[in-house]
Formats: C-alpha cells, sequence, structure tokens
C-alpha cells in the first residue's frame, strides 16, 4: 500500500537527521468515491468499481480518493 511505503520512507529519512528524530507521519485514509454521470448518484469505488450498482452504467468518475493533501505539519521544540 502507498501509505506503508511513505511511512517507511519518513522513518528512513527522520532517522537520518537530528532535526527529524521522533517525528511521526500520521497518514488519514480517504475512502474512494465514484460518481454516476447517468443517475447521479454517488457509490463506493471499492466495493462496485467502475459500474454504477444503481443505474448499470459505466459513465461514471472517481470523485475522491485519488488525491493526497498535507493536512497539518506540527514542529515542537
Amino acid at each position: 500500500m502507498l501509505s506503508d511505503y511513505l511511512t517507511e520512507c519518513w522513518n528512513w529519512a527522520a532517522g537520518r537527521t537530528e532535526l527529524l528524530k521522533g517525528a511521526v507521519l500520521v497518514v488519514e485514509k480517504i475512502p474512494a468515491v465514484t460518481y454516476c454521470e447517468e443517475c447521479d448518484s454517488t457509490y463506493g469505488t471499492v466495493e462496485h468499481g467502475k459500474i454504477c450498482p444503481y443505474c448499470g452504467s459505466g459513465h461514471t468518475y472517481l470523485l475522491q480518493g485519488n488525491e493526497t493533501n498535507i493536512k497539518e505539519i506540527e514542529a515542537c521544540g
């Protein structure tokens, strides 16, 4: 998983500098949601894939779940 890879990279980098020693990376996962253009509904992408479970249409697109955002950086010291 991407979050596991990010955590491993963070731990490796944090351990190499005095400034980041002991710093923790917190990853919050955002659920993937798909939007159907035919019936104007949203549904869980992981559970149903690209085909809308309500109307059977393939005219869908990923609405949420493929983004990466930095929510907060906190420095103490």
